[in-house]
């Protein structure tokens, strides 16, 4: 696994700056990537960041706030792309990279739209991974929406780590023991159970 670069008191910076891991040679070909919104998106790249830096690069995982090791950020509409794309630049500014490849899944994808298009001479080429964009059905409030969400994590709970590994196995296809962190890092015991790292509100 990549050395994970975490936030130092020292440095005086705000709450929210992203956790990252990091793979290859700090003078490689950058990319930077912004996960999937999913619990386990900390640790998307724990197969392909190794191999990525193998042939050349130097990958920069965000652990998006909320959803890791990244406290979740207090106001709701610093969720916006646009805002979060503000963050992918400023783990490009601790890194010194003048331009990068942008590499996004999913939600990363859309936040990387916004990333090119208000920065575009910051991004050399971008790579978006089953990316797309669709708006929460129906005329719920973000209130009503967060409730909802937090319903439905509390439900997603496991008596034990191997209750829930035996529910992963079941889930992915080609499961091999070098998942099981990325699996794991998605998850924490809480009151007895095995339940999201992730913020339902994030």
């Amino acid at each position: 696994m990549g050395d994970r670069e975490l936030p130092r008191a020292e440095d005086g910076l705000a709450p929210h700056r992203p956790v990252t891991r990091q793979w290859g040679a700090p003078d490689a070909r950058p990319i930077v990537f912004w996960p999937g919104l999913n619990p386990w998106g900390a640790l998307q790249l724990v197969e392909v960041g190794p191999l990525l830096a193998d042939r050349g690069a130097r990958v920069i995982s965000i652990e998006a706030p909320g959803l890791g090791a990244t406290a979740p950020l207090d106001d709701p509409d610093d969720y916006l792309p646009s805002r979060l794309a503000r963050l992918i630049v400023d783990v490009a500014d601790r890194a010194e990279l003048d331009e990068f490849v942008f590499m996004g899944h999913s939600w990363g994808g859309s936040i990387g739209v916004h990333l090119a298009a208000l920065n575009p001479d910051r991004v050399e080429a971008f790579i978006l991974l089953d990316a797309g964009y669709s708006d929460v059905e129906g005329e719920e409030s973000r209130d009503e929406l967060v409730r909802r969400f937090e319903a439905d994590q509390a439900e997603f709970a496991f008596d034990s780590w191997d209750a829930y590994f035996e529910w992963v196995r079941g889930r992915v296809r080609d499961w091999r023991p070098a998942l099981e962190p990325r699996y794991r890092e998605g998850m924490m015991e809480r009151d007895g159970k095995i339940v999201p790292r992730a913020s339902a509100r994030a």
